[in-house]
């Protein structure tokens, strides 16, 4: 599954867009070293795991 993240420069107001695997993304969440993004991510897991048990 691909995921897919837009995000915007506040100072030039550019978007990037950016797609990875889940796995990938995953892997990055767990070497996260930021505290505030590391609880966003972990939300981020929970809800990701969720969508996927429904799915299957």
């Amino acid at each position: 599954m691909n995921i897919t993240f837009i995000r915007q420069d506040s100072g030039s107001g550019k978007e990037t867009l950016s797609i990875c695997e889940a796995g990938t993304l995953f892997d990055k969440m767990k070497t996260e070293t930021k505290s505030g993004h590391i609880m966003t991510l972990r939300e981020l897991i929970e809800s990701v795991g969720t969508v996927i048990s429904l799915l299957s």
